[in-house]
């Protein structure tokens, strides 16, 4: 399994990081999984701040179900995505220590 470390040096084109899922505002995130479809596809990293730190995520099963409900109900055609959990390495003790990952693939 890939640490963040091995997967992100900073912010570019192709990734993308909210340290927390903005519920409230989705339209401010859908965007971009729209973007990346509609591009060469990229990556957007949920509980990894702006500098690339993971933060972690309060409730990860909530928030990848809601990240799933919200791209299939407001993205019309649906993307390809892949939705994953990242384990840090070594395992931290809490589970707000999970970020989760996006992958949107261009079709």
């Amino acid at each position: 399994m890939m640490t963040i470390n091995e997967l992100l040096i900073a912010e570019a084109t192709e990734y993308e990081f909210k340290s927390e899922l903005e519920v409230k505002r989705p339209k401010s995130w859908l965007k971009t999984v729209s973007a990346f479809a509609n591009g060469l596809g990229g990556s957007f990293y949920f509980g990894v701040d702006n500098d690339g730190k993971p933060v972690g995520l309060a409730d990860v099963k909530t928030t990848t179900e809601q990240i799933s409900k919200l791209i299939q109900a407001r993205i019309s055609p649906l993307p390809e995505f892949n939705l994953r959990l990242f384990i840090p390495t070594p395992p931290a003790l809490t589970i707000s220590s999970l970020w989760a990952f996006i992958s949107v693939e261009k079709v």
